[in-house]
């Protein structure tokens, strides 16, 4: 009995100390949880995850994981047999993507045969939203930052001086935007208040303000036909490639003055087309440009922190390349030949210019960036400033 209670009242005069001991071996699992990177802690908000979002010619829409060597992960089936893609965009706001197309078996063709049309996804659940048609055709459309609307060339071959503005969320035609005939590419700025309009029959690049869908500016006039081109994130700047011209020229967004002719170097021209550079992506940073060239299976890299821009590096790829963009972060560089599903575009890492992966051929390519499945932020089809 003497003994039993000893050994109790040893343990009460130990407590204190126990519970040190304790305290301080836990002391390091709670320096471990400080000590945890931001975002990684039980309750914080989850990694963002990055995909490709690439519209295959007849084969409905295909999303690679830019976090895993662009791994195919699923292909989501939109509408069936639609060909002739023409232009993607989407919004983080609304969630949604749109592909436009005109079914008329080829982009070269001068008359087209059905109208054009567009679909609309949601991205949040892969579900087909709506299809709508559109005469005479459609070509490379811009949407603004709200998601509110959608401006829509109607096809370099489509005979027509206009551009349709269509409400993004119905589909449904708010109204017309005169401008050059032949209206081809189409761009909006980051925030949305400006869309910059190609028609492939001028040489002027046309300015709306998408608060009055009214012409607002001409800049140029450049050397000649308007062809792909770029902005920077201030829009201070277009970069502007055209038709018989074998790189591209620099043009100040605020006057409309052409500054600089910018040459590719190095490399024969192809004359088997009329844009022997078609293509070309700003960074994100606005620090480099990579420049398409039709005729060699190359891409141009040019410094843009210098005035004029200056031929820095030529990488080589697969095809000669006709359309290029970048990831939202700069990490990668996509330049692309074509919407043949056969021939592999390749896929750059844009700091050290070698190949780090393969998506389908197409033109038509965005990015996607979710956070808990949700739409938090998306790319463009264009290579602009951010």
């Amino acid at each position: 009995m003497r003994q039993l209670l000893a050994t109790h009242l040893s343990m009460i005069v130990s407590l204190p100390r126990l519970l040190c001991l304790t305290a301080l071996a836990l002391l390091p699992l709670a320096w471990s949880a400080c000590a945890q990177p931001m975002g990684s802690t039980a309750g914080s908000s989850s990694p963002v995850k990055h995909f490709l979002y690439v519209a295959v010619d007849g084969a409905g829409i295909q999303v690679y994981d830019m976090d895993d060597g662009h791994k195919l992960v699923r292909t989501i089936a939109t509408v069936p047999k639609a060909t002739d893609l023409k232009g993607i965009c989407a919004s983080a706001t609304t969630g949604r993507l749109y592909v436009s197309n005109n079914n008329n078996g080829g982009s070269n063709i001068e008359h087209p045969v059905n109208p054009g049309t567009m679909y609309c996804l949601d991205l949040n659940t892969d579900q087909l939203l709506w299809q709508k048609s559109y005469e005479p055709a459609v070509d490379r459309t811009a949407m603004t930052a709200d998601g509110k609307k959608i401006y829509m060339p109607t096809w370099e071959y489509g005979g027509t001086d206009f551009n349709l503005v269509v409400d993004a969320l119905t589909g449904s035609v708010l109204g017309k935007i005169t401008a050059g005939p032949a209206p081809h590419d189409n761009l909006c700025n980051l925030s949305g208040t400006h869309c910059y309009l190609v028609c492939v029959l001028t040489n002027m690049l046309f300015v709306v303000d998408t608060a009055t869908d009214k012409v607002i500016q001409q800049v140029g006039p450049f050397r000649d036909v308007c062809r792909p081109f770029t902005i920077d994130a201030k829009e201070t700047r277009v970069y502007m490639q055209t038709n018989h011209f074998f790189g591209f020229q620099v043009a100040d967004l605020k006057t409309g003055k052409i500054l600089y002719d910018v040459p590719i170097s190095g490399f024969k021209e192809s004359t088997t087309t009329t844009h022997p550079s078609h293509g070309i992506a700003l960074t994100p940073d606005g620090k480099e440009l990579w420049v398409c060239d039709a005729g060699n299976p190359y891409i141009h890299v040019f410094d843009n922190t210098v005035s004029p821009p200056k031929q820095i590096a030529d990488v080589k790829v697969g095809q000669p390349t006709h359309w290029v963009t970048c990831s939202i972060d700069g990490r990668f560089v996509y330049p692309m030949y074509g919407d043949d599903p056969k021939i592999p575009i390749d896929v750059l890492d844009a700091k050290t210019r070698q190949k780090v992966g393969t998506v389908t051929g197409s033109r038509q390519m965005i990015e996607v960036d979710f956070r808990d499945g949700k739409v938090i932020a998306v790319g463009d089809q264009y290579g602009v400033g951010r």
